[in-house]
């Protein structure tokens, strides 16, 4: 893949903008009163508690997207399950060693042992999974690379269907996450093969991209119960629905990202960009869970028209405070690595 300074910083700018979207979900997700929304005076925060979990699922989408995305140009390296792996194991390991020390959870072997293999013990769900994506790649780019984009399009479209057909039908477990994660990658896939068609028709592409977003805006604001009444085990479990409305989401603010804004390259923009996955394991790990979510004061807000922006100025706080962590962690393990190869070099 490209070195961190050659990135387009347009993309690291959506992977940004993913993460905030996911802390939001998980923001209200977690919080103690979370969904009590609906009991507010507020008309837009009730509509927030329907809808809160798109922002959640738009944000994976754009993140596996960007991933399908690079799958198009640059070819499978190990050191992408490497460079996955180091940040997932030492905070893997620092929030268990919390958890035994605050008692959140009973010290034994197998608490152990998760600790130490938390991809293999799915300690974090999109962790996990998308380990999968990494190890499929591959095998999806050698199937792919050599025929039509047009056929590849017809190709991904038919698997998407089928992945669809398989997780919604019940013919395999709704947590088929690998599954959803490869139907999404394919997505950016494609829209990597047709971004010279996006960009020759910029106009024409804005234009239907922004009355696709109006009119999907539109309907989420008049259908909210259809929406509600048909994602079962509601607010946890996404139907077709929901899951439907947040790629489409998703797929437009890539498409409009891409036509929209020109390639450029800014360092800061793609260091940031490149500790996302470690702003997720921080803010989502089962230690977080338990604690940090319980201090958010949302209730007092739950009857204020500034809701929606406090949800939001929070989201930005959480993901910068993450981040900041995760460079303490990397110039941390900078220097002792620095120090262990002057002494042993």
């Amino acid at each position: 893949m490209a070195s961190q300074n050659n990135r387009d910083s347009r993309f690291e700018l959506l992977r940004m903008l993913a993460m905030v979207l996911i802390i939001t979900h998980h923001l209200l997700l977690y919080s103690p009163q979370a969904h009590s929304l609906m009991q507010s005076s507020v008309l837009i925060n009730r509509y927030l508690e329907i809808y809160f979990s798109i922002p959640g699922k738009a944000g994976v989408a754009l993140f596996v997207m960007l991933s399908g995305y690079y799958l198009a140009k640059f070819n499978w390296r190990f050191s992408k399950l490497t460079n996955l792996w180091k940040p997932v194991i030492v905070y893997s390991l620092v929030f268990t060693g919390l958890q035994f020390a605050t008692h959140g959870l009973p010290v034994n072997w197998q608490n152990i042992l998760a600790g130490f293999f938390p991809i293999l013990t799915n300690k974090w769900w999109f962790i996990t999974s998308f380990a999968g994506l990494l190890i499929v790649s591959q095998p999806l780019r050698q199937a792919f690379e050599q025929i039509t984009r047009l056929q590849r399009l017809l190709w991904f479209s038919g698997i998407n269907l089928c992945i669809s057909i398989l997780i919604y039908g019940q013919l395999i477990p709704a947590n088929g996450e690998l599954l959803k994660l490869v139907g999404i990658a394919l997505m950016g896939w494609s829209i990597h093969d047709y971004t010279d068609v996006f960009l020759r028709y910029a106009t024409r592409t804005l234009m239907l991209c922004g009355i696709i977003l109006a009119g999907l805006v539109s309907w989420c604001i008049i259908s909210p119960n259809f929406i509600k009444g048909t994602h079962l085990g509601w607010p946890f479990q996404p139907t077709p629905v929901v899951s439907m409305t947040s790629s489409v989401f998703a797929i437009l603010l890539f498409i409009i990202c891409i036509v929209g804004i020109k390639p450029f390259q800014n360092t800061f923009i793609n260091k940031v960009g490149g500790m996302t996955l470690a702003v997720y394991l921080i803010h989502d790990s089962d230690f977080m869970r338990e604690h940090m979510w319980k201090l958010l004061p949302t209730k007092l807000l739950y009857n204020s028209p500034w809701f929606v922006g406090y949800v939001i100025v929070l989201a930005f706080c959480i993901f910068v405070v993450c981040t900041l962590i995760e460079l303490f962690r990397l110039q941390l393990t900078q220097f002792i690595t620095t120090k262990w190869r002057r002494r042993h070099g």
